[in-house]
């Protein structure tokens, strides 16, 4: 015994001193790492500063919260391209020549097809409450309908294999304004909301490799019409005040925030939030001046189309309203 660990002692001490020179050398990366590396592209991220154009005005005695610095940003930067993929169609395997077979028209719906072997049924849904419909019976023969949610199903050899939700929007009676609107111009005004899309990404364009003709349908062509032919004012520098719809939509729709607004970073108090999370889900939002409440009392209609049942009010768990706050509401 005496003689195996005689001959292991010198091993024993050559692993103890690599790994002591391995450590050393680690440690002294660690520590001189952060002085040899430029602090404005320190480890993975590249610095933005090529990305920004043109002259910025700076006001040292200006409140950093009251001066607009805003800096131009290159939407087709090197450092984005990596993440687009011009080759990429999200609608590759969509049935373009797929069409309806029941329609909604003039307040009257019926069908498109004339095979005797297929048969059509529909019905009326209306709000009972944020969660539930009052939904009708179904109507076999095609015919008018008096409510503006209708579905549509269809089967053949008894089995359903096509549904549909149609909308429409009946004339309801002109609402007299609550405010002296004589001296007012009083403008259409329609707000379409595409969530989790930034500015720069609507600006790209959407390149699809099928056809040439199909490489140019995309965002940027709807916001050059509507600043070219209808104008549209851009705000790219409008941001989010919340992680996700529900605090965006309860700023958008109340002016309220959801969650504090956080100034630590320029050594101020942080603006506190509004509403807190027990309000904003447990209380209904009936008495609350809101957006839609301003537009009726100058006279206008409103209508709500979300294409999701939840809704931004609603989600996970909120009362939303008690009574309907919009004249048609298509969610």
């Amino acid at each position: 015994m005496t003689t195996h660990g005689t001959l292991n002692t010198p091993w024993i001490s050559f692993l103890f001193t690599f790994c002591f020179v391995v450590y050393l050398i680690f440690l002294g990366v660690t520590l001189f790492a952060p002085i040899l590396t430029p602090q404005d592209s320190f480890g993975f991220y590249r610095s933005i500063s090529g990305n920004i154009l043109g002259n910025r005005t700076y006001e040292p005695e200006a409140s950093a919260w009251d001066r607009c610095d805003l800096p131009k940003f290159d939407i087709w930067d090197d450092g984005v391209i990596e993440y687009i993929n011009p080759l990429q169609n999200p609608i590759a395997k969509c049935n373009a020549s797929l069409k309806p077979l029941t329609f909604l028209k003039d307040g009257k719906w019926g069908v498109t097809f004339k095979d005797s072997s297929i048969s059509c049924r529909a019905r009326c849904h209306s709000r009972k409450s944020e969660r539930s419909n009052v939904i009708g019976e179904w109507m076999k023969a095609p015919g008018k309908v008096d409510c503006e949610v209708l579905e549509a199903v269809c089967s053949k050899n008894d089995l359903d294999f096509y549904g549909y939700l149609h909308t429409q929007v009946l004339p309801t009676p002109k609402r007299a304004p609550k405010v002296d609107t004589k001296n007012l111009d009083q403008y259409n005004v329609i707000v379409i909301l595409l969530d989790s899309l930034s500015y720069s990404q609507a600006r790209r364009y959407r390149i699809f490799a099928n056809t040439i003709k199909d490489s140019f349908r995309s965002l940027p062509r709807t916001i050059s019409y509507m600043t070219d032919h209808m104008d549209a004012v851009m705000f790219p520098y409008i941001n989010k005040v919340g992680d996700n719809s529900r605090p965006n939509g309860a700023a958008l729709y109340f002016g309220k925030l959801l969650e504090k607004l956080d100034k630590s970073l320029f050594e101020e108090a942080d603006v506190a939030q509004d509403w807190s999370h027990s309000y904003m889900c447990s209380v209904f939002k009936d008495n609350e001046t809101s957006l839609f409440s301003e537009f009726q009392d100058y006279g206008y209609k409103t209508l709500l189309s979300e294409d999701w049942a939840e809704g931004t009010l609603n989600w996970p768990n909120c009362k939303g309203f008690d009574k309907p706050p919009i004249d048609h509401n298509m969610r």
